[in-house]
Order: C-alpha cells, then structure tokens, then sequence
C-alpha cells in the first residue's frame, strides 16, 4: 500500500507538472507569435548568424604566437578560481525556483521535492548547458588566433561546466556537503599540473578524456542534488520561491513598458533581505548632519554588502578585464570595443539603485554624490593598485568614475527603468568621445583634465538646477 502511495504521488507530480507546462509553452507560443511574429524571430536569428560569421571572419591570426605559458597560467588559475567560488559561495538566494502555482499544487503536497523541482531544474541546466557551450565556443576561436592551436573540445568543457552550477549551487543552498566538491578541486588541478587532463585541460590539450573531469562534476552535483532534495525542501525555500516569482513577473512588465506601482520592487526585494539565509555587514547609519547624500551611500553600502561571492568575483574580474584591455597584449582594433562593452556592464552595480519615485525631493548633486561615490570609491583603489603593472591606471579609473556620473544623470534624466542596459551602454560610448575628440585634434594629451572639467561641470549644473 505504502509503495501505491509513492506510485500515485508520482504520477499526480508528473499529471500536474504536464498540464503547467504545457499551458505556459502554450501562452508562449501565443505571446511571441503577438509581440514579434515567427518570421521576425527567424529573420532575426538569420542575421546574428551572418553577423557572427562575419565577425569571426575578421579575427585574423597573429603572426607569432604568445607563449603558452600564459595559457597554461591562466587556465588553471581559472579552473582553481571556478572551484573556489562554488566551495566558498553560501548562496543566499535559491538559482531555481518554483512559480506560484507550482508553490501552491506541488510545493505544499506530499510529493518529494526532488520531482516537483525535475522539470524546472532541467530548463535551467539547459540554459545554462547552452551558454557555456556558447562562451566555450568563442574561447576557442579567439585563443585559435592568438595561440594558433586548436581547442576542440572548449564547448564542451565549459557546457559542463555551465550545467553544474545549477545542482551545486542548489545543494550549497540549502547547506549541502562540500566534501566531494574539494576533492573534485584536488583531482582536477593534480591532473592539470601533471598531465594536462583536468578541467582546464581543454585549453591545455587536445585528448577527448579532458571532458571527463566536468561531466563527473555534473554528474556528482546532480548526486548531491537528489539526495538533499529527497525529504523536504530548505525552510525558507518556498517563500523565496513566492518573491523571486513577482520579481521575475515584474521584470517582464518592465520589458513591456509597463511601470509597476511605485515602490513595489523595493517592498519586495526587502523581504528577500530579511530572509536571507547568509548575515549581511553591519554597517552603522551616517549621523543625520551629513545630509542625504550620506545616507543614500549608506543605502548602496548596504546593497553590496548583501553581494554574493560571485557578485564580487564579477565585479574584480571585470575591472580586471578593463584595465588590462589597454595594455600591449590586446590588438589596437579590440582594444576600445572591449573597454566600451565591460564597462557598460560593470557601470550598472557600481552606481547605486534608484530612490522610489515616491520620496521627498531631493538635491540632484546629493544624488550624484550618493549614488556614485562608493562604486567611484572601488574604482580608485582598483587603479590605485593597478598601477604596479599598468602606468595609464590612474586615467582609466577616471574614465571608469566618468562613465558613472554620466549613467546616474542618463537614468535620473530617463526616469524609465526598462533602459537600464541601453543607458548603460550609452554612457560607456559618450566616456569615450573626449578621447576620440580630443585624439581627433591632436590633444590627446589633455583627456585627463578634460574628464575632470567635466565631472565637476556635470556636479556643478546639478547644483545650480536645485
């Protein structure tokens, strides 16, 4: 009888779970054949391809090869980095969650929690299975042309890879054993140092057992997976499914220019921070005599100190990647793209989230002040200690300080939040025309002080306006 009711509980989690998804690919069918139509979808697709046949076209080979050393150094340094970041991560925030008919049907019922979460678990390895195999597949045409060897099996590493972070972030979630997550590390750099097989040996190597090493991390994730999975769900699993479900829904409202009340996203995201399952910083509150652009510091201080790892590791590597896009290694022809694109990326955490539309009016250079002092604050010290191996750090931070003053004005100007990332990406484009301007006179000379001027130029006509 007792193995009936396993039987039937299964076949009502595999009955439920077929009529929700089928219902939601349904309405999205609908929803893409109204909003755009299936022919512009593929005339769309048709031309990204062209484009990136194109643009790999372009990628013309060096003449002589840098040396491998650097490879083989910055391979294992990132497969160490990969596995340090998910031991060390204590992720706060489930990576999969549950809708909210999910939560009601499934979630509450006797089923397992391992088979409510099969199906969407599946979509996110998917996804995720596609964009590592997506990046591993630009790495090896990119290093193709800088190394002139060839990676074949990069995609399928980095696929792996890419897919495993899903079960071992879900079973670090709800406090998983980290035991077989170190000794994978341990294997994976022994067999990178002595032959070349571990999870960097796709870059190192060119033996199909390199794949061998991720697909036993996924492998060994969905092991740990299932079996944390099997009794009940963490405790506060559920209720982070519930608020990360409307965050996720208001995130399509803003796609479709839709402005939800006011307030709304913050009341929610309040609620993700009171039931963290990691303690945030204590940073004590500015004394009310240093005016509100102390305390809207204090609030973007807060907000990053609630970070993830990984959130960190993001932002160092990305300040990393745009200092080092000026040095001598990277071709003069993707020298300014890069920098354009990894700063419009890295300008986004580094300037504070905006007030709610419903607070008292406050002075434009104290929201300046607040809201880009602490990012401009990393930046500085980054270029400060960039400068041991890099003498032009110091003016890439200013440019770095520069492109968020003119982010906070182009989003305080906009006053829509669904143009983040196309005013990210504008006011990394207009960091850069005092170069190309100035470079176009024969003053490049005098950027520095230029962007300076305009900093201050840009502080002092908000002061003036108010």
């Amino acid at each position: 009888m007792n193995q009936n009711g396993v039987v039937a509980r299964v076949n009502a989690v595999v009955f439920l779970r077929r009529l929700t998804a089928w219902r939601a690919w349904k309405k999205f069918f609908a929803w893409v054949e109204k909003a755009f139509g299936w022919g512009m979808v593929a005339w769309l697709l048709f031309w990204l391809v062209v484009y990136l046949i194109a643009g790999f076209q372009f990628l013309v080979p060096l003449k002589t090869a840098l040396p491998l050393e650097w490879l083989r150094l910055g391979a294992i340094s990132s497969s160490s980095l990969f596995f340090a970041w998910l031991v060390l991560s204590t992720p706060r925030l489930p990576m999969v969650i549950l809708g909210n008919r999910d939560v009601m049907r499934l979630g509450l019922g006797p089923a397992a929690p391992r088979q409510v979460l099969e199906y969407p678990m599946m979509l996110a390895i998917s996804q995720q299975f596609f964009f590592g195999a997506l990046l591993g597949g630009i790495l090896w045409i990119g290093l193709r042309a800088v190394f002139l060897l060839e990676f074949p099996f990069a995609p399928v590493t980095m696929a792996f890879l890419f897919a495993a972070r899903v079960p071992w972030q879900m079973t670090l979630y709800a406090s998983g054993s980290r035991l077989w997550l170190v000794l994978l590390w341990l294997c994976s750099t022994t067999l990178d140092l002595l032959w070349g097989l571990g999870t960097a040996g796709a870059f190192l190597g060119s033996s199909a057992l390199v794949v061998i090493v991720p697909i036993l991390v996924f492998i060994t994730g969905w092991m740990m997976f299932s079996q944390t999975y099997q009794a009940t769900f963490p405790p506060t699993y559920l209720q982070h499914s519930l608020v990360l479900a409307q965050l996720r829904a208001l995130g399509l409202l803003l796609m479709q220019r839709v402005v939800p009340p006011a307030g709304l996203r913050e009341r929610l995201q309040s609620q993700l921070r009171t039931t963290a399952r990691r303690k945030t910083w204590r940073i004590p509150a500015p004394p009310i005599r240093y005016g509100a652009s102390a305390a809207i510091a204090w609030r973007n201080a807060l907000t990053m100190s609630s970070w993830s790892i990984g959130q960190w590791v993001f932002l160092l590597f990305g300040l990393t990647a745009f200092f080092a896009t000026s040095s001598s290694i990277v071709p003069n022809g993707f020298a300014l793209p890069a920098q354009v694109l990894i700063l419009s990326f890295l300008a986004l955490p580094l300037v504070g989230s905006s007030l709610p539309s419903n607070t008292v009016p406050i002075r434009g250079s104290s929201l300046l002040l607040g809201r880009v002092g602490i990012g401009a604050g990393l930046v500085f010290l980054f270029g400060i200690v960039a400068l041991i191996w890099l003498p032009s750090a110091f003016m890439l931070a200013t440019r770095a300080i520069f492109c968020l003053v003119l982010l906070e004005g182009l989003q305080r100007w906009s006053k829509n939040p669904s143009l983040t990332q196309q005013l990210g990406l504008a006011a990394a484009l207009l960091t850069f025309a005092p170069e190309a301007l100035l470079g176009f006179l024969g003053l490049g000379q005098l950027e520095f002080g230029a962007l300076i001027t305009l900093i201050f130029l840009i502080y002092s006509v908000q002061s003036v306006q108010d």
